[in-house]
């Protein structure tokens, strides 16, 4: 595996849950890519290598059978269940609409703090819509809000992407030009 970070999971981070999804989605291409000819012993050895001595320590304390100690998702799931904070839903959906882009953040990225944000919220089936209305809300272009709030209720919030997208695009030629 020359060349490759190996993953590791940051245990005193602040937000523990996100850290453990991006530990896992990383360690899910690790196993899917250059470790995918290996079996799942090696495999699970090789994630509680990645977890290090907080991981192994904890691992003795989930109460997982010898076989289940083996399978790198249930070790992962079991783990899950620990990182994962009992979830304040209300705090969550009060932090979603004190976002705000910053003066340089591509609306892609804004976006993507946007889902981040909001997979915390609960929202059901609004979820989209409730993002495109923290978009408005916290875009940073005066222009950009003045389109997404014209548009009618069957605008979605790929057709918002799509908007932001092309000013930016727009934004920068004109940028070129000058």
């Amino acid at each position: 595996m020359t060349g490759i970070t190996m993953p590791a999971l940051d245990w005193d981070a602040e937000d523990m849950p996100t850290a453990f999804r991006r530990f896992r989605n990383y360690v899910n291409h690790v196993f899917n890519g250059p470790l995918a000819e290996q079996n799942e012993e090696a495999k699970a050895s090789y994630l509680m290598l990645w977890l290090g001595p907080v991981g192994i320590e904890l691992l003795e304390t989930f109460s997982l059978t010898e076989k289940q100690k083996k399978e790198v998702k249930c070790i992962l799931d079991r783990f899950e269940t620990h990182c994962a904070p009992k979830t304040n839903f209300r705090l969550a959906r009060y932090n979603l609409t004190k976002l705000k882009q910053h003066e340089s953040e591509s609306h892609d990225n804004f976006i993507a703090r946007l889902r981040i944000q909001a997979d915390k919220c609960k929202f059901g089936s609004s979820k989209c819509e409730r993002i495109l209305e923290q978009l408005i809300a916290g875009a940073t272009h005066e222009k950009v809000q003045e389109k997404l709030l014209a548009k009618d209720k069957k605008f979605t919030l790929d057709n918002a992407i799509d908007l932001c997208r092309t000013f930016e695009a727009n934004k920068a030629h004109m940028a070129v030009r000058k």
